[in-house]
């Protein structure tokens, strides 16, 4: 898998993002070091076939401190309403 950093304007409100096509996880390059290297994981997971739930549950164990990191970033407004709309289809 491939890692390119980005900018928070390419992604927001993702944290990363996946495309099996070319086999590369996207990652913004704004997050502090634990939550970057959750967000690898989680993308990893992604790369061999697991959706979300499994992708983060995967992740965990590998960077535990990112991901109470990526737990504490997700609480603004943003992200909360992304993770709605994700839920709700909207």
């Amino acid at each position: 898998m491939n890692i390119v950093y980005t900018t928070k304007e390419q992604l927001s409100p993702a944290f990363g993002m996946y495309n099996y096509k070319t086999d590369t996880a996207q990652i913004r390059s704004d997050l502090p070091v634990p939550a970057k290297r959750f967000v690898i994981e989680h993308e990893r997971g992604h790369a061999q076939g697991r959706g979300e739930i499994m992708a983060t549950l995967q992740a965990i164990p590998k960077a535990p401190m990112g991901f109470l990191v990526t737990v504490v970033l997700s609480l603004s407004p943003s992200r909360l309403s992304y993770y709605w709309g994700r839920i709700t289809n909207g």
